[in-house]
């Protein structure tokens, strides 16, 4: 039924909405895109959890690089104000494409028998919050995120609208370095300790410490990570990632949700923006169809802006490694570097004279522009190679649920803006957790996720 309704249903009731006649010729590849990520999305709904990786994946691809470019050719435009003919479409379609081929490749391929025979190796245990000094770090976090809510400005300037807190965190400054170091330890490590919290559930610690720390950082995440100064696909991490660890600690069989994410970021993802700007209010809401927005709201110009990549790349050549290298070293001050390359969304802005620099870049055009299709071919193999890494049999292991919803942030671009809040992510998450008892190949003392057994964890 989920095949049907997204390989079909979506498509067809979004094309009619405003039926145009379409050049088949450049929709093809979206075509398939849509094909094929309907079908993965479905065959993942009978094990759902421990695909989570592999579904926001393909959720990304099924709506950003598949529906969004479907209806933007049959209107003959996106969001962004220039234009791009046919060929321009199709070949964006095709990078698109072949970065899903090589990601499908990397994630599925194994090692020839004869190199498996040399070196054979049991699976590597995964990663789960640990037991040893926890509480402590839990306190830590809570500490910190009071300091840094107190350095931006008290709780209320949390409650600004995006657009004033991130002028209040960066500055108006081009050296944003320093304003996105700040965001990334205010927003990130409440975000992992209250998710490595419900993951891990209660011990020998009792009751009523579990209890203060699930509330403290609950409350933590409401003041810090909400929908009016956060952007919505930080929003979505957060809050997808608590809410899939929920739901694997009710040991129930979501089948349901990869039609449940695309209707949500079909239908609220869109529409949840009313607060972006100063000024802005409830009484600014209007609810937009989503084929309207597809096809007029910024948020999806993901196409448009990998074709405009793939021309800018034709018209000044490639980076050669020069946004990679920057990327790997965000944290350097232009003060130091000079050179340091600017986000990739800005570049292309720049390119075409377009006032606006918060544009997507998404990782197809990252990496075609800064090294061809070779550079493009290394990072979907290296996305699959993370996503069979963090694939533990039929177990949602914790760096799957922690990834699976930030890799939107990835996807989406420029990657180079996503590195200060990836980084702070990736070190709560190594300071919170610890290798697994490997005998059981299941967190240590926590094996009734997996196989039931005494505990004290109120979910057993």
């Amino acid at each position: 039924m989920s095949l049907v309704i997204l390989a079909l249903g979506f498509p067809v009731a979004l094309l009619l909405e405003r039926a145009r006649e379409v050049d088949l010729s450049i929709t093809i590849p979206f075509f398939l895109i849509v094909i094929w990520s309907a079908i993965r999305l479905s065959f993942a709904a009978a094990k759902v959890l421990a695909a989570m990786p592999q579904i926001v994946f393909y959720l990304f691809c099924y709506i950003w690089l598949g529906l969004a470019p479907l209806l933007q050719v049959q209107q003959g435009g996106g969001p962004l104000p220039y234009y791009l003919d046919g060929s321009e479409y199709r070949a964006a379609g095709l990078l698109v494409v072949f970065g899903i081929a090589i990601y499908e490749f990397s994630l599925n391929a194994t090692a020839p028998n004869s190199f498996r025979s040399i070196a054979p190796r049991a699976p590597r245990p995964p990663r789960a919050p640990r037991d040893r000094g926890f509480y402590l770090l839990v306190s830590l976090v809570i500490v910190v995120a009071i300091f840094m809510i107190a350095t931006v400005g008290g709780v209320s300037a949390l409650w600004t609208s995006r657009q004033e807190f991130s002028a209040g965190v960066y500055g108006g400054g081009e050296d944003k370095a320093l304003g996105a170091i700040t965001s990334s330890v205010l927003i990130a490590p409440p975000f992992v300790a209250l998710s490595a919290l419900i993951y891990r559930g209660q011990r020998d610690e009792g009751r009523l410490l579990y209890s203060a720390a699930i509330v403290a950082l609950l409350v933590l995440n409401i003041l810090i990570n909400n929908p009016i100064s956060q952007g919505r696909f930080w929003f979505t991490t957060v809050w997808g990632v608590v809410g899939i660890i929920v739901i694997m600690r009710l040991r129930v069989n979501p089948w349901w949700l990869p039609v449940a994410f695309v209707t949500a970021t079909l239908v609220v993802f869109p529409n949840a923006d009313v607060f972006r700007y100063a000024g802005s209010s409830f009484s600014n809401f209007k609810l937009e169809p989503a084929g309207e927005q597809l096809v007029d709201k910024g948020d999806f110009d993901s196409i448009q802006q990998i074709a405009l990549g793939i021309r800018y790349a034709a018209d000044a050549g490639f980076g050669l490694g020069q946004q990679s290298v920057s990327t790997l070293f965000f944290f350097v001050p232009r003060s130091i570097w000079p050179d340091k390359a600017i986000d990739t969304g800005s570049v292309l802005a720049n390119y075409v004279g377009f006032g606006n620099a918060n544009l997507s870049a998404p990782l197809w055009i990252e990496g075609y522009m800064d090294g061809g299709l070779v550079l493009t071919a290394v990072f979907f193999a290296g996305l699959g190679l993370v996503h069979k890494a963090l694939r533990h049999q039929n177990q949602l292991t914790f760096g799957a649920a922690i990834f699976s919803f930030y890799q939107l942030v990835i996807l989406r671009g420029s990657l180079l803006a996503s590195m200060a809040t990836g980084a702070v992510v990736l070190a709560m998450y190594l300071l919170m957790t610890a290798t697994s008892n490997p005998r059981s190949g299941l967190p240590a003392r926590t094996r009734g996720l997996g196989e039931r057994e005494k505990s004290r964890d109120p979910l057993e």
